[in-house]
């Protein structure tokens, strides 16, 4: 049975503040929740807060032209920033909370149909990034740290995301008591509350036994695994300093090197040693293949690139260039 609308609809400022305590009560993050709250916000302040059943598929298209182009092809919309328009990545945005508000208006029997569900992605290239390649990732895991309380943190927590794949995020969320020495695995909360265990290396192992000896002293189980010289918890943006620190001393100079990247490299170095895109998938957290897929092509055009380097087929042309001539057809 089909909810009935509202007869006396809210405006659309109203209905996005029921749509974010909604949101709350289902315990989303509020990194989430933030995000969903800042798009939402900028359509009130564009559509001039109407009631929700004026909203139309046409006003929304119109929103996406003008994040777009920022042109003067939408007359109705406020005349700032003009320009080359927003990324398509910042749009799908917009346009992907857009959706999730209509479709919970519609749910709650405030609308009849979403006027949201014709709205249609842009296409965004696709960007692989970057990963270290075997030489770097050499130098970050021989790099020797001095016997320092700060330097065998660092090189616990760049070694832990390098051999785990775990977001930074997580990393710093980490507590004693996710710490499995036994099968050495991690326990990780990720995106969405979701609970995965994490395995870790013998390298990672040494490390982060070495940091933990000169740790402050607090045992509590439920105590932050990475913490300050004055005990606190890192956070995330403490902890991407590091990182990026640790790769200059490490020699890599010349590549800004973030926790993402060593997330990336994880994945790439995973999938060029033979490991299966399934395991890849549980261990990063993913809830699809689609990010996982993505590494698999960034690793396919790595290894493109090693076969012009070494293959050895077009290695036995003649340095001239010339192409050696094949058998010649039989005349008939």
């Amino acid at each position: 049975m089909q909810p009935v609308p509202q007869s006396n609809p809210p405006r659309l400022s109203a209905a996005v503040q029921s749509f974010l305590i909604y949101c709350e009560s289902r315990n989303l993050s509020p990194r989430t929740v933030g995000f969903y709250g800042e798009k939402l916000r900028e359509c009130i302040r564009l559509l001039d807060d109407p009631p929700v059943t004026q909203v139309t598929t046409d006003q929304l298209r119109h929103l996406v032209v003008y994040w777009t182009k920022l042109h003067k092809r939408c007359p109705q919309l406020p005349q700032r920033d003009r320009g080359t328009g927003l990324a398509a990545t910042t749009v799908n945005g917009y346009i992907r909370s857009l959706r999730v508000l209509f479709r919970y208006l519609t749910d709650e029997g405030i609308l009849a149909q979403s006027p949201a569900t014709k709205l249609q992605l842009l296409k965004t290239p696709e960007f692989l990034g970057t990963a270290l390649d075997p030489p770097e990732v050499e130098s970050m895991v021989r790099w020797r740290a001095p016997a320092t309380y700060h330097f065998r943190r660092d090189k616990a927590l760049c070694l832990l995301l390098l051999d785990t794949g775990i977001r930074v995020g997580e990393a710093v969320a980490l507590r004693l008591q996710d710490v499995s020495w036994a099968d050495r695995t991690l326990t990780v909360f990720g995106k969405g509350r979701k609970v995965r265990v994490v395995p870790f290396g013998r390298q990672s192992a040494r490390a982060l036994s070495s940091y933990l000896a000169a740790r402050p002293s607090d045992t509590r189980p439920e105590a932050a695994l990475f913490l300050t010289s004055t005990g606190n918890p890192l956070t995330v943006w403490r902890a991407r300093h590091i990182v990026r620190l640790a790769a200059a001393r490490a020699g890599l100079h010349d590549k800004a090197v973030s926790p993402h990247m060593l997330r990336r490299t994880f994945a790439t170095m995973w999938i060029s040693h033979g490991g299966d895109p399934f395991s890849l998938q549980r261990i990063l957290g993913h809830t699809t293949m689609e990010m996982v897929n993505r590494y698999v092509r960034l690793t396919t055009t790595d290894l493109r690139a090693r076969h012009s380097a070494i293959g050895p087929v077009d290695h036995i042309v003649p340095s001239s260039g010339r192409v050696v001539p094949g058998p010649r057809r039989r005349q008939h």
